[in-house]
């Protein structure tokens, strides 16, 4: 018979990485919230044997519109779901109340 939820026993390490995590996530959370940028331009980086413009294309990121978390996470699947990358980010740097993004 299995051990209810509240008879599991969690060790310290298991209990602090799960405070650092909930943590970060509200830190996270509320910084998107707190201000909320428009993309100013996107450009690639990184990229050996694919167009760029395909890369582009793909993430759907429009110049002008607001970025958000979904926005991003929906990119970075998108590009991902290609089969050509082992690793895809996307960054950015902020100028005023818009965003530059580098994917």
């Amino acid at each position: 018979m299995s051990p209810r939820w509240d008879q599991l026993r969690i060790g310290r390490h298991t209990s602090l990485v799960v405070a650092v995590v909930l943590i970060c996530l509200s830190l996270n959370t509320g910084l998107l919230s707190a201000q909320q940028y428009a993309i100013s331009s996107v450009t690639t980086r990184g990229e050996r044997t694919v167009d760029r413009s395909l890369i582009l294309s793909v993430a759907d990121l429009a110049v002008g519109s607001p970025l958000t978390s979904t926005v991003t996470q929906d990119a970075i699947r998108r590009i991902y779901g290609l089969g050509l990358f082992r690793d895809v980010r996307i960054e950015g740097e902020v100028v005023d109340d818009r965003i530059d993004l580098v994917v």
